[in-house]
This record gives structure tokens, sequence and C-alpha cells, in this order.
């Protein structure tokens, strides 16, 4: 509401029922916190929404930017001291593994089960085209977890995932409730 005057409001889906944060500014009742968007009171005056100038390109490149990174952990406030440490770099591949994990199970399962209403379709087109990289990727994440428990996990989730994507590719809803 009010938007281009006002920032868009954000929501993140993909949270397991509001217990998943994927990344600390991704919180698990949905919120997007950055301060172009007025969720995140950091920053400097550049950083906050401008009617004149922000847009939504702007917010999703900043998603892609500062959200959506390789090493979610540091965005935690007082993490990024130990960025690079044996200790840091332990802590967040551990935590990597567990967002994986959910990755496979929240943003895939879920969304191939009971597709957001009005996307249904190009939920199920996505991943009959992306069928096979998708689970390389997911094979790949198996085959790197270090944890044992998350493995097994991670191996459980890759075959319901798998178990899925047959359905799909076959033309199937993949067990879907639209």
């Amino acid at each position: 509401a009010g938007y281009p005057t006002l920032p868009p409001m954000v929501n993140m889906d993909t949270t397991g029922g509001g217990r998943v944060r994927f990344n600390p500014n991704l919180y698990a009742d949905g919120k997007v916190c950055l301060s172009l968007l007025g969720t995140w009171h950091g920053g400097s005056a550049e950083e906050k929404w401008d009617a004149t100038r922000s847009n939504l390109w702007q917010v999703l490149v900043s998603i892609q930017g500062l959200i959506l990174v390789d090493d979610p952990m540091y965005n935690e406030p007082g993490f990024d001291g130990i960025r690079g440490t044996p200790a840091g770099d332990a802590k967040s591949a551990a935590h990597n593994e567990e967002i994986r994990l959910y990755t496979v199970r929240h943003a895939m399962i879920a969304h191939l089960k009971h597709p957001r209403p009005g996307v249904g379709e190009t939920t199920r087109a996505h991943f009959r085209l992306q069928r096979h990289r998708v689970m390389r990727q997911v094979l790949t994440w198996c085959e790197e977890a270090k944890d044992p428990m998350r493995r097994v996990r991670m191996w459980a989730a890759a075959r319901e995932l798998s178990s899925l994507l047959a359905r799909n590719a076959e033309g199937g809803t993949a067990g879907v409730v639209n």
C-alpha cells in the first residue's frame, strides 16, 4: 500500500510454516529486512527508499546481492568478525548445510506439493524444465554434507524430491494440492 511513494511490501513465503530463517535478513514470519524497504533502520540515507529514485529493480538486486549470498550466516551482526577463521568457516559450513536441507524441503518439495495459488503451473513447469539441474545440485549437496545426521536427512529429502520430480515430469501434479 502506497507504492511507489512508499517502499513495496516484500514477504518471504518459504519459511517452513514460520520455522525457518534462510538468512538473518529473512525472518521466519516472512519479514524481509532491508534498509531500502524500511524494515531495517541502519544504513545511510542513500540506502533508504526514495520515491523519486528507488524502484522495484533496486529491491530485487538488493535481495540478490545482500541476502541471497554464499555465506548468509555472516549477515548476522557480530559474526563478520569470525569470517575467514577456522571456527568461522566451520560454523558457516554447518549453517549452509542446514539451509540447503531447508531449501530442498521448503523451497522445492513443499512448493511442488502445495504451490502458491495462481503459480502452480509455473512451479510445475519450472521443475519439469530444470529437474536434472536441480537434482544434480541437490545430490552435490548430499555428497558435501559433513554432519552425519544432516547427511541422512538430506539424502531422504533428495529421494522424496526425486520422486516428486519424476511424477511431475510425467505430467502428474507431483502430489500438488491447488
